[in-house]
């Protein structure tokens, strides 16, 4: 799971940098992932690695449109 999950941040920033919004990328994942875990407090879940990759996925799909 974790180089899955490593290949696809890195397919993701890549795509970034190649569309030349890659600082803007890694600003959004870090944001995100404070968002991320805001929102697992809010709604009493608990915070995991598969729910943070399904959160970027969809920051992701956001992002690149």
């Amino acid at each position: 799971m974790s180089k899955k999950l490593l290949e696809k941040l890195e397919k993701y920033e890549n795509e970034a940098y190649k569309s030349a919004s890659g600082v803007d990328w890694l600003e959004i994942i870090g944001e995100g992932f404070k968002f991320y875990i805001k929102e697992c407090v809010n709604d009493n879940k608990i915070a995991t690695i598969k729910g943070f990759e399904k959160y970027i996925d969809e920051m992701n799909e956001v992002f690149s449109n």
